[in-house]
């Protein structure tokens, strides 16, 4: 192609890419949001101290996530055909790199929204080892060695499309797939950039996956913000979102929103919202005593 050469080495991640993205067409919604987490990070060490587990602020982005979906459960769904689906569970699906920078793969955490944030960075944790020593046989058997290394991009286009339609149109079981869990996907994925020195970023919806959520989680460091009409110092941590807009409208976003941004800067082990005379929670939205 005259200027242009062929890259000669691609890594899983990036065959998978080109197998199930083609040209932009189709219309997603965008959306930015710098979280204060100064008391956040606080909250994390005593939770390291309490539990002896060291958990991200990825990870409470992903709680924060999950929480929120809990109690907006409109975008807790899926778009099968032309037809929205509630999940009856929020299951939230963390990205790994694996290769410093180079390659990706993840696991999905099940009821991320009942569960604590120490269990959740165990969970992530010991997930992350199994697959960086190649321990975890779904990984080994399809990103690092098995179909979706070897199979010419071309047909690893068809083959993504064909297991979203056995795992979605037909029902067929994830486990007959090769999955570890009965969503292998989730309810919405979380990747954290701030490993790779980004500040914000912006991640594409992955189609095969049905997933309608996909929140990337930058790099926290200090800068100036206004606190009760004072100029001070604080650590923010930029945020974003890519949504699809079949299942979600300005209200639904709107206050997911809100719920994240309030569980992440005013975090709990009880895994609560207290906001605007209601309190949010794992079991749903009550609301909250007078006086």
């Amino acid at each position: 192609m005259g200027l242009y050469e062929p890259l000669k080495k691609y890594s899983s991640f990036r065959r998978i890419a080109l197998a199930q993205w083609g040209p932009p067409r189709d219309p997603i919604v965008h959306g930015q949001l710098y979280l204060d987490v100064t008391d956040a990070e606080k909250f994390l060490d005593q939770v390291h101290e309490s539990h002896g587990q060291k958990a991200s602020l990825g990870v409470l982005v992903g709680k924060a996530v999950a929480l929120g979906l809990r109690n907006v459960p409109e975008l807790n769904s899926k778009v099968v055909g032309r037809r929205i689906y509630i999940k009856s569970s929020v299951d939230i699906f963390f990205q790994v790199d694996v290769g410093s920078g180079s390659d990706l793969a993840g696991t999905v955490v099940q009821n991320c929204d009942k569960k604590p944030l120490h269990e959740i960075a165990r969970e992530l944790g010991d997930a992350a080892s199994k697959i960086r020593s190649g321990k975890d046989e779904q990984y080994e058997k399809t990103q690092k060695g098995g179909l979706f290394k070897i199979l010419p991009i071309s047909l690893l286009a068809c083959l993504l499309k064909i297991m979203s339609f056995l795992l979605y149109r037909v029902g067929m079981p994830a486990r007959w797939l090769g999955g570890s869990a009965p969503d292998p996907f989730g309810s919405a994925m979380v990747t954290n950039v701030a490993g790779f020195g980004v500040d914000i970023a912006y991640a594409p919806l992955v189609p095969w996956t049905r997933v309608p959520t996909v929140v990337v989680v930058g790099r926290a460091r200090e800068m100036p913000a206004v606190v009760d009409g004072e100029i001070v110092v604080r650590r923010m941590l930029p945020t974003s979102a890519t949504f699809d807009h079949r299942t979600a409208d300005g209200a639904h976003l709107g206050l997911l929103t809100r719920l994240v941004k309030e569980f992440v800067e005013n975090p709990n082990e009880e895994g609560v919202v207290r906001m605007e005379g209601k309190i949010y929670g794992p079991e749903g939205t009550v609301e909250e005593a007078a006086g």
